[in-house]
């Protein structure tokens, strides 16, 4: 097992060093470009969901129409199939 070991170290300082010598410089001549540049970004809008289940956009603190107080619970099925339950994921999307 030991020679093995050598011969794999040796081999891995010879790639070592011939990596470096094997790169080959290739002229790539790339197109330019005569589009004019795009507008700055918007500010970003940053949404957050609290522990208690607050949502505060950007530093307005609110909370959407329907949506039960965290210590409420959820609403049992009113009917066979129907649920009306409280929701359970939130999805957002930036302006």
């Amino acid at each position: 097992m030991t020679p093995f070991i050598d011969v794999m170290l040796v081999l891995l300082i010879i790639f070592m060093v011939a990596a470096p010598l094997s790169t080959v410089d290739v002229p790539v001549d790339l197109p330019g470009t005569g589009a004019p540049a795009g507008p700055p970004p918007e500010d970003p809008l940053y949404l957050t969901l609290q522990r208690d289940g607050a949502l505060v956009l950007d530093a307005t603190p609110s909370r959407p129409q329907g949506w039960p107080l965290p210590w409420q619970p959820a609403r049992r099925p009113t009917a066979k199939g129907a649920c009306s339950c409280a929701p359970t994921a939130v999805s957002t999307m930036a302006r």
